[in-house]
């Protein structure tokens, strides 16, 4: 799908208002950014998102788009006058249609797009978080192939994996020394219990000869 049919034809910018197509003319991916200035995980990941996009993905061909999830335009100013990169106008009507066209559930949540409008990887905030200078962005294009999670590529499911696997040992070996030495206890337990049982029935023994008949 063509980006004006998508996200409309104009898109603002720190300039004015600019043509969607021309601003995202050329890119190798666009970043659909949905966040909101009175969510606080969103105003704690804007900066780190910003930071990335300054230092290394815009280089990359990277653009992205702010769709705000904001209750006034007031808010909308504000928020967006923290961020280098374009949004969608805040009285677009589009915005919600997007939401439920990529199914954002929760906010902030960074959509990675190819320059056909496809979905690159709908977790790229994720992806983000782990590679921030976008040293391995040509692996963030994943998107649940191959049962792979999404916003995690292949490698960082094996080390998942993996980490599962460490943790799933540690649990067994410590269940193993446990029973290592609970075992040992449970012998002598026993042995008290035999022995008392062994004790209890030679007294009745000797009770019957003494006393019965």
């Amino acid at each position: 799908m063509a980006f004006p049919e998508l996200l409309g034809q104009t898109l603002v910018s720190k300039s004015g208002l600019v043509d969607t197509s021309t601003a995202l003319a050329d890119k190798k991916a666009v970043g659909l950014y949905f966040s909101a200035h009175w969510c606080p995980p969103c105003r704690g990941f804007t900066p780190k998102l910003a930071k990335s996009y300054a230092e290394h993905l815009q280089g990359k061909g990277l653009e992205i788009v702010f769709v705000s999830s904001d209750d006034d335009a007031k808010s909308f100013e504000e928020y967006y006058g923290s961020m280098p990169w374009l949004a969608i106008p805040f009285q677009d009507a589009g915005k919600k249609k997007l939401k439920d066209k990529f199914e954002v559930e929760g906010i902030p949540c960074l959509v990675l797009l190819d320059n056909d409008g496809s979905v690159l990887n709908s977790n790229a905030k994720s992806m983000l978080e782990l590679d921030p200078k976008g040293e391995k962005f040509a692996a963030w294009a994943t998107d649940c192939k191959g049962g792979v999670p999404r916003g995690m590529t292949g490698e960082l499911a094996e080390q998942k994996t993996t980490w599962a696997k460490v943790l799933l040992n540690r649990h067994l070996l410590g269940k193993m020394a446990f029973l290592q030495l609970a075992t040992p206890l449970a012998e002598l337990i026993l042995g008290v219990l035999f022995a008392l049982r062994n004790a209890c029935s030679m007294s009745l023994l000797v009770w019957w000869l003494l006393f019965d008949g």
